[in-house]
């Protein structure tokens, strides 16, 4: 079996307030929702995503 590894994610989204700023498509200002994730999961290991609503946990899956 192998191990996985996950090294330096990085996403960048729009910041928009309104949903008419992103559909005018406008220059926005950016939001790093993830920045420099890294994740290794050896044979054997399982592993669960925690945290609050928008904490970015469907942005790394």
């Amino acid at each position: 079996m192998k191990k996985i590894e996950i090294k330096y994610i990085t996403k960048e989204q729009p910041l928009v307030t309104e949903k008419k700023e992103l559909a005018a498509n406008n220059k926005t200002k950016s939001f790093w929702t993830l920045q420099g994730v890294s994740l290794t999961v050896n044979p054997g290991e399982a592993v669960g995503l925690i945290g609050i609503n928008g904490s970015g946990k469907r942005t790394l899956t």
